[in-house]
């Protein structure tokens, strides 16, 4: 626990809620493009957000170098790195489909 659940709360009513339901949601809710791009999303459960597991990790060149391909158990994942792009190689994330999916880690 890094001690920041009711801000992280606040962001998932005013911001991740509202982004989730247009990316993720039911067809009701979700925004089939955006500035004519198509999003190409289904309903993942964006629309029912209604709680978080917030948390921090800080990766360095040093350490975590084999991090293995893992699952999140939750229906929508959010990560924002905050590490400059250029401060050092291979701090790339990258999603492998949806569990359970053709394409998944593929």
């Amino acid at each position: 626990d890094v001690g920041m659940k009711p801000v992280f709360s606040r962001l998932l009513r005013e911001a991740f809620c509202p982004m989730g339901a247009k990316l993720f949601g039911s067809s009701e809710h979700r925004a089939h493009e955006i500035h004519g791009v198509e999003t190409a999303g289904e309903n993942w459960g964006g629309s029912s957000l209604d709680e978080h597991h917030t948390f921090m990790v800080k990766y360095t060149p040093n350490d975590d170098k084999h991090l293995d391909m893992h699952i999140d158990e939750c229906d929508i994942t959010f990560n924002f790195g905050i590490t400059a792009e250029n401060a050092f190689e291979g701090n790339d994330l990258t999603f492998c489909g949806m569990f359970d999916s053709e394409n998944h880690r593929k």
